[in-house]
């Protein structure tokens, strides 16, 4: 058995990639017309959800109807920046997935056997991160030093167990014999290749802190003891799923180019099921790619409102000081939102509140046109002292 594995051949039933390829392009090309439709039904339906998900979060759901009114052609950099922060999301999580896929890799010359050794392995990592998982939440407290311990002697006793498995002991066997055949490939060197997986195995565990810190970061609601629990199995959901777009590519014996396509759109499918699922996380994406192309700011200058807004209209405790004159008041605030025509001004006080925050902040915001507002220059450090060492009269 182990000689027929080392003679193995690559999968005689691996397709011709370029074939398909050309198939899919002649396919696409003869309904060119309905690709098109379908794509721009897409970027209206995912420009629908970025609005949303925004508006929502800000607590202001008046602005979609408003916006909704323009044309799309002013959301497309936004969706396309909304993709490149899904993207780092995406690369930050998947670490795990990348220290889970060396492991398995040690046994590339296995190849029939190595589909039985990803989900071996897969097991053992996910266990191991569900432990980090459930002390990060529930044991907060509790030492580094102890967590550690526990997860590796836990992944011990399943190494004990796993090796009960014919298929590791072959594949451990056969890779021992191709990198030490002089010594038969003893049981030193079978426990040295075994211990070469496991240390990368053992890193994507612990990685599984990185995705969890990024999806923490991006949590917006209250610390409950409700909420930390939902946060914890949905925590322990996302990082056991993290690690099966590699599942994928090792399991399947498609040809290497289809079992990579099939890996990363199922990396992507999870990031997005992951971001979706996990409460506030697509808020900070979106909010996050608005800071990013401009449709909010945090830097608060002077505004002239030409219409519509009197000083009287102004609390000061919230605007401070109001200039200008009675009709045409002059304020300081940054955009909130700001795309197309549509401007939500807010006051320059509200400028660091977090967005957990603003659903209870936003309503102190005016919302105009960026035709009706003129915005003034920014006072230079020596225009501004000498404004403030006048003497009245």
């Amino acid at each position: 058995m182990i000689q027929a594995e080392i003679k193995s051949k690559p999968d005689s039933r691996a397709v011709n990639i370029r074939e398909d390829i050309n198939k899919l392009l002649k396919l696409m090309t003869a309904h060119w017309v309905m690709v098109g439709g379908i794509g721009a039904l897409i970027s209206a339906v995912v420009s629908f959800g970025i609005l949303m998900i925004y508006s929502k979060a800000i607590g202001r759901i008046d602005l979609l109807p408003l916006v909704f009114d323009k044309k799309f052609t002013a959301l497309l950099p936004w969706m396309g920046l909304v993709a490149f922060v899904l993207i780092l999301y995406m690369v930050v999580m998947f670490v795990t997935t990348l220290f889970y896929a060396l492991a398995v890799s040690v046994f590339n010359q296995t190849p029939n056997l190595r589909p039985a050794i990803a989900r071996i392995f897969f097991w053992h990592a996910a266990v191991g991160s569900l432990l980090l998982v459930g002390a990060v939440f529930q044991k907060p407290g509790t030492s580094h030093w102890i967590v550690a311990a526990v997860i590796i002697s836990c992944m011990g006793l399943m190494v004990w167990i796993s090796l009960k498995s014919k298929k590791l002991r072959t594949a451990l066997t056969i890779v021992a014999l191709f990198n030490y055949p002089k010594a038969s490939a003893s049981h030193w060197h079978q426990g040295a290749v075994y211990l070469f997986a496991y240390i990368p195995l053992m890193f994507a565990v612990f990685a599984a802190a990185y995705p969890m810190l990024i999806l923490l970061r991006s949590y917006t609601g209250k610390d409950t003891p409700e909420a930390i629990l939902s946060l914890t199995y949905i925590s322990m959901f996302a990082v056991v799923v993290l690690f099966l777009p590699a599942l994928v590519f090792f399991v399947s014996k498609k040809h290497i180019a289809i079992r990579g396509f099939f890996s990363s759109i199922s990396a992507l499918i999870i990031t997005l099921a992951v971001v979706a699922s996990y409460p506030g996380a697509s808020s900070t994406v979106v909010y996050k790619a608005a800071e990013m192309m401009g449709v909010r700011e945090q830097s608060a200058l002077k505004y002239r409102l030409l219409k519509n807004f009197d000083s009287k209209d102004f609390d000061i405790t919230t605007w401070g000081n109001i200039e200008g004159n009675q009709t045409q008041p002059v304020v300081t605030a940054f955009p909130l939102f700001s795309l197309g025509n549509v401007l939500l001004l807010c006051p320059a006080r509200l400028n660091t509140i977090p967005l957990g925050e603003w659903p209870e902040h936003s309503q102190s915001c005016i919302l105009t046109q960026s035709g009706d507002v003129v915005k003034l220059p920014k006072l230079t450090v020596t225009e501004e002292s000498k404004n403030s060492h006048k003497v009245p009269g």
